[in-house]
């Protein structure tokens, strides 16, 4: 069984997050793992249980939800993607987490892929104490098995996962956003957060990334994905 790649670049996030919610739904024993990329403008995408809408100026930046959890992430300079893996293939676990330290295990690779080179990075190990407006934005709270580099968090993720398989959104920092941009995007009371997640995260390069730059990562991503969940 081969790795299914989805390209979809026309595509708003809307219609990428309901995409990758059908394709879930689709999933069953003896369907291909398949890795959809999404290429986007500067946007928000937020899980089920954050209210986004209490923290965003919806006037400055487009907001989306995501079919999966999570806090909210703002895609700017990331690399943003779904893997969908369906019940019955051998990288499908019971265990939630057991799925998250796989997928992100293989972006680390990736990450050393891209960089031609073995980073510092690896899996947040334990669970990090956050106040309740922290766990809201992606960035600003590394929990357990997300990607580290140098103590602060390059990569992060959500997951849904069915009787049909499993859904895992990721997204890797190749640089972070402007903080003013991130601020011009809060409202007044939660401005703070740019600069929590400056804190808190880091970017893979020292610049923001070329499209060139971008695929590259895709396809060291896809390369490790293929190698992983083909058999």
């Amino acid at each position: 069984m081969t790795l299914r790649l989805v390209t979809e670049k026309a595509n708003t996030p809307r219609e990428d997050m309901e995409n990758d919610y059908a394709y879930l739904l689709d999933a069953k024993l003896g369907t291909k793992p398949l890795l959809h990329f999404y290429e986007w403008q500067p946007c928000a995408t937020y899980g089920h249980f954050t209210q986004a809408g209490s923290f965003l100026d919806l006037s400055k930046i487009q907001l989306y939800k995501r079919p999966t959890g999570g806090g909210i992430i703002f895609h700017v300079y990331d690399v943003a993607f779904g893997v969908v893996v369906p019940v019955g293939h051998p990288r499908f676990l019971m265990n939630t987490m057991a799925n998250y330290r796989f997928i992100n295990s293989c972006v680390i690779r990736a990450i050393g892929d891209f960089l031609n080179r073995t980073p510092e990075v690896t899996l947040q190990e334990d669970i990090r104490c956050a106040d309740a407006t922290d766990k809201q934005f992606c960035l600003a709270h590394p929990t357990i098995y997300d990607v580290i580099l140098g103590g602060r968090k390059v990569g992060g993720a959500s997951q849904r996962k069915t009787k049909s398989g499993f859904l895992h959104q990721g997204s890797v920092t190749l640089h972070l956003p402007d903080p003013e941009f991130i601020r011009s995007a809060l409202v007044p009371d939660y401005q703070y957060m740019a600069s929590r997640m400056a804190e808190e995260s880091i970017s893979l390069l020292p610049k923001p990334p070329t499209q060139q730059d971008r695929q590259r990562f895709q396809s060291c991503l896809q390369a490790v994905f293929a190698k992983e969940l083909s058999f």
